[in-house]
């Protein structure tokens, strides 16, 4: 009906040693087999596994020209506040471009700060003296700031 196996306890210790080893090196072979295909499956998903930075690409930082350019086309739409934004990290990039202190005064005009614009203005035209535009709009809101309010 039914047979047991028997156990030899009388066994040496040293002769079944080798007799385990092998199986430890096909279990540990399969546990490499089964999970190393999981996680890179899991990494090409995208899933928690994946190391953190691999998930997430760094976003590069926008360039002076591009803050410009941004403030530029802010200050045309009408939103001169939001134009200060891109403007003042320009500044920090570049604190003597006459671009930025250009667009600075023109923002600052919008938002009737007249003082900084004059401000902007003068080191705007500190930064390029033969520049035209700079003289015009230091003259133009020089005179916006002398001319009483009705």
């Amino acid at each position: 009906m039914f047979q047991c196996a028997t156990v030899n306890t009388e066994t040496k210790v040293a002769e079944s040693a080798p007799d385990r080893r092998p199986r430890y090196f096909a279990g540990a072979a399969v546990a490499l087999a089964v999970l190393v295909p999981a996680v890179l499956l899991a990494m090409k998903r995208g899933d928690p596994v994946a190391p953190p930075a691999a998930a997430a690409p760094a976003v590069a930082a926008p360039t002076f020209d591009q803050d410009i350019e941004l403030s530029a086309q802010l200050l045309k739409a009408g939103k001169p506040q939001e134009s200060l934004v891109p403007l003042e990290r320009a500044q920090r990039l570049n604190p003597n471009a006459f671009a930025v202190h250009t667009n600075l005064c023109m923002a600052y005009v919008a938002l009737d700060r007249k003082g900084d614009a004059v401000a902007a203005c003068r080191r705007a035209t500190e930064i390029d003296p033969a520049s035209k535009l700079g003289k015009n709009n230091l003259a133009w809101v020089q005179s916006l700031t002398a001319s009483p309010k009705p």
